[in-house]
């Protein structure tokens, strides 16, 4: 949907229950409308994005011990560990591809291990599914963490569909999971920086969460933000077809995939609990990800989402349609007579920055800060582990090749 056609729409939403409707009228027709479809009572909306939503979850939570985090968490998670100056435990899935940064699976032995060794964990966080549309099995997870008494949080940023059809991954909302943070813009017709923050847990944290969701979003709600999540959440609600015609697209395109030359497309790899379809992984074995992902904007003006040394990362939502799909396959199909990119690169101010600081930092020591690559915003380094010089000669090679590296110098320095 074109955003001219979406404001539009949302301002006819607005204006069918009068004109000069007040905020607060309008919030509280949405969240009774929220409560309906979801089916849930705890339904909060963050104007601060998924990012208030996330801090305000790991601030709610109590006690004095630590949080483990799976180590794939997006930068959002990490800050809000950082600001509330939480002791980090953290998970490691298994990197699916060398030097890739896409994990696989949260797997749940993993989970009850650190859980079993220390007992000091109020909460665990994950995120599913990741921008590779990598779904854990939340319910399982959901299990062994109350067992432990702790609290789950799951980042579902990027899962905001997956309860309008049955042949999407089930949401963790559905699953055990005390707190689901959602960003439906990022998936649905809603604008972006609004967020749902949905709580399934004693009243002592709900009221907490709602608190400090309080102190980090405005005071007065944007009328159009809570008029587009109402306008979309109905939308998705109503177009049930839309989804299935978009799910057939999406399998069409992933069964005639095999016929494109040196390119791949990964699918449930062993690792892999479940796979979002809407979100695909390119690999080229002749261009690195930058230069694969400029080589698809300029032939079909279809931007990647993200792009790694040697992929990239389509995300489709039901709103594209299935021309966005074409367009997409008959580059693809053609590529390997137009693989001509592979231009030098040459550094910029910041890169030559990113380089003086990573120069200067002691090998063999703990790093104290963090170094990232974004989007999807995980950790190559975080607070607590060892700066090696193979760490180093990574993230200089990240940075020489054109992925986007954010080094921190903030909460640990």
């Amino acid at each position: 949907m074109e955003n001219d056609k979406l404001i539009e729409e949302i301002m006819k939403y607005s204006h069918s229950f009068g004109k000069n409707v007040s905020v607060s009228f309008l919030r509280a027709e949405v969240e009774r409308r929220l409560q309906e479809i979801y089916d849930q009572k705890n339904i909060f909306i963050s104007t601060g994005g998924s990012r208030a939503g996330l801090l305000a979850a790991i601030t709610a939570i109590k006690g004095g011990g630590s949080i483990l985090a799976a180590r794939n968490c997006t930068k959002e998670v990490f800050d809000a560990l950082s600001l509330n100056r939480r002791k980090v435990r953290y998970l490691y899935p298994k990197e699916l591809f060398p030097d890739s940064l896409i994990y696989g699976s949260v797997q749940p032995a993993e989970v009850e291990a650190a859980l079993q060794a220390h007992k000091d964990i109020d909460a665990v966080v994950i995120t599913s599914p990741t921008l590779e549309g990598v779904v854990s099995d939340v319910e399982a997870i959901a299990k062994i963490v109350h067992r432990a008494g702790a609290v789950l949080i799951v980042d579902e940023s990027y899962g905001a569909h997956f309860p309008y059809h049955d042949d999407f991954p089930v949401s963790a909302i559905y699953l055990d999971a005390d707190v689901v943070v959602q960003s439906p813009g990022k998936t649905l017709p809603i604008p972006d920086q609004t967020a749902l923050v949905f709580v399934n847990t004693d009243m002592e944290l709900t009221r907490k969460i709602k608190v400090a969701l309080n102190s980090f979003t405005a005071a007065d709600a944007s009328a159009f933000l809570l008029a587009g999540l109402g306008y979309g959440i109905n939308w998705a609600y109503d177009n049930e077809k839309a989804f299935t015609d978009f799910l057939a697209d999406l399998k069409d395109f992933r069964n005639k995939f095999s016929r494109i030359e040196a390119v791949t497309l990964m699918e449930k790899e062993e690792g892999i609990f479940d796979l979002d379809p809407s979100h695909m992984v390119l690999f080229s074995d002749k261009m690195d990800g930058q230069d694969f992902a400029l080589f698809l904007e300029e032939e079909q003006n279809v931007a990647a989402e993200a792009f790694g040394l040697d992929h990239m990362i389509l995300g489709n939502t039901v709103l594209d349609g299935k021309d966005r799909l074409k367009k997409i396959y008959s580059a693809l199909l053609a590529s390997t007579l137009k693989f001509k990119y592979r231009q030098p690169k040459t550094l910029s101010e910041k890169q030559l920055e990113q380089i003086a600081i990573l120069t200067i930092q002691p090998l063999d020591k703990e790093y104290r800060d963090f170094v990232y690559i974004t989007p999807p915003g995980c950790p190559l380094i975080a607070p607590g582990e060892l700066f090696t010089k193979q760490r180093k000669e990574k993230i200089l090679e990240f940075i020489n090749k054109g992925l986007n590296v954010e080094i921190w110098e903030r909460y640990f320095s």
